[in-house]
Formats: C-alpha cells, sequence, structure tokens
C-alpha cells in the first residue's frame, strides 16, 4: 500500500504543539501526535488521491518555528519515491532536503550496503554500479533538527 504523509516534527511535547498551534484554522484536516519522547508531530490526515502538498503546512511550519525554535516540514510519497524536508529556524527556512542532497554507498557483492565506505552525491553515481541510500532527504532533515529516525518516521506513517 502506498503512503501519502506531510507533517512538522518539533522537539517537544504533542501538548506544547497542540498549545502552540492553538486555535489556528485550517482547510485541512490535522492531527497532533508524540513520535518519540523527544519529538512531537503535526500531520495531514485528509485523504489525498492526487498526493498533493499544501502551502498551509508550510506556513505552519515556520509559525511553529517561531514559537518553539525550529520546526522540520517532511513530505513523503511512496508512490513516486518523494522524499523531502524543510528545516525551519525561528520563522525562517533555513535548509532545503531534496533528491540531490541525499547521499548513496555502493552495495557488495552480496548486496549488503558498505557504510563505512565512500560516500556519493546522486550525480556522482556510476550507472554499471549498485548503490543504497545511506541518508535520505528526510533524515538529512532530522539531523539538521537534531532528532529523530527515518526508520521511526516510517514505521509511524505505515501505521497510520
Amino acid at each position: 500500500m502506498s503512503e501519502i504523509f506531510e507533517g512538522i516534527l518539533c522537539k517537544t511535547s504533542v501538548a506544547q504543539v497542540e498549545a502552540t498551534l492553538g486555535s489556528k484554522e485550517s482547510l485541512l484536516t490535522l492531527v497532533a501526535a508524540q513520535l518519540s519522547d523527544e519529538l512531537a508531530v503535526v500531520y495531514r490526515s485528509d485523504p489525498r488521491r492526487e498526493g498533493q502538498f499544501s502551502a498551509e503546512v508550510e506556513d505552519m511550519a515556520a509559525a511553529l518555528s517561531s514559537s518553539l525554535g525550529q520546526a522540520l516540514l517532511v513530505r513523503y510519497d511512496s508512490r513516486v519515491g518523494h522524499r523531502s524536508s524543510k528545516y525551519y529556524v525561528e520563522g525562517e527556512l533555513a535548509r532545503e532536503f531534496g533528491d540531490s542532497d541525499e547521499i548513496y554507498v555502493r552495495l557488495d557483492e552480496e548486496g549488503e550496503p558498505l557504510v563505512a565506505g565512500e560516500r556519493f552525491g546522486i550525480d556522482q553515481l556510476d550507472p554499471d554500479e549498485e548503490y543504497e541510500t545511506f541518508k535520505n532527504a528526510i533524515q538529512l532533515g532530522l539531523d539538521a533538527l537534531g532528532a529523530g529516525k527515518w526508520s521511526a518516521l516510517l514505521e509511524f506513517v505505515a501505521s497510520r
């Protein structure tokens, strides 16, 4: 089954995120949850067959970072392999992560990633070699935020 996810992660509690959002009206259906001890997430739960992402969520990420110091907007669409994140600090977009930022490693003869080996950007990949993504655009955003693992977020998305 395919997943489409658009949400904002903050290093705080879900209660703090909800209090910060307050009674802001939104045309989107949003849900807040505690992703881990250190991460809260606010995400769209409305059904989206077209998978369009919303500018309103970007505004919300900027607003949350104004109040909480930082926020990470995450977008994922498994149908087309889309992964991206936008890191906001004090109301401003500080960094964006997309395909061109992802880091890859070669695979060995058994198909296992050589994680201790050389790292490559997408423009450095040899078409005659096999690679695996070592850090995707979402993990790079989580690293900028200073919390969270892509695998845990993906598990959360799949459970919704």
